[in-house]
Order: C-alpha cells, then sequence, then structure tokens
C-alpha cells in the first residue's frame, strides 16, 4: 500500500509538509501492521477459520476500508486487530504492531488471555 497525498482542501499540503519532516529525520510513519492475521472460532462441528492469511498496513493520515460481501470476516478482522474478539475464538498473526509496539500474540499462539 503506497502513501498517497490528501486531495487539496482536505489537509493535503499540511500532510505532504508533515510527511516530508518525518522521512527526512527517518522517523516511521507507520501507525498499524498487521501481517498473517488469522481468527478461529469453535463451532459444534469443528473449528472455522473465519480469518484467513490478512495482512494489511496504515500510515499516518490514511484511512483504510474494509469491504467485502456479508459474512466475509470485515468485523471479525476488526476485533482481532482491537483485541475484542469473544473469549472463545483464538486470534494468530505473524505480526501486530501498533504505533511501533508489537502485540504478545504469535503465529500460532493463543490470546494472552486464554492461557
Amino acid at each position: 500500500m503506497a502513501s498517497r497525498p490528501l486531495p487539496e482542501g482536505r489537509g493535503g499540503c499540511a500532510t505532504r509538509v508533515r510527511n516530508l519532516a518525518v522521512r527526512e529525520r527517518g522517523m516511521s510513519e507507520r501507525i498499524l501492521t498487521v501481517e498473517g492475521l488469522r481468527v478461529a472460532l469453535p463451532v459444534p462441528a469443528g473449528t472455522l477459520n473465519a480469518v484467513q492469511d490478512v495482512s494489511f498496513h496504515v500510515d499516518r493520515g490514511e484511512t483504510l476500508c474494509i469491504v467485502g460481501e456479508s459474512g466475509c470476516g470485515k468485523t471479525l478482522t476488526a476485533l482481532a486487530v482491537m483485541d475484542l474478539l469473544p473469549a472463545r475464538a483464538r486470534r494468530t498473526a505473524v505480526r501486530l504492531e501498533l504505533e511501533g509496539q508489537e502485540s504478545a500474540v504469535e503465529l500460532g499462539s493463543a490470546r494472552a488471555d486464554d492461557a
């Protein structure tokens, strides 16, 4: 996902100036990184793999829209990123990072409160 400047009239000029200053100082403008996100839910017939291998990132000043058909995992993806899944759900990820802070969840591990 490449960073795109905002159109004029929507903070575009100020955003571009700030982004240049951030890059010149060598600071990261990435605020969210999600790699290999998976959400599994136990169901009577076994396990429902509701979200499988979702990856995206959001840079400061960007807006991310998740779109898709009903039941495709949009809400579970958002809840997993915020760590607000139901207690029975299992969230795993290769990497979850918010403003430079890694989440305790690693690939194949259960949520910390499930232990």
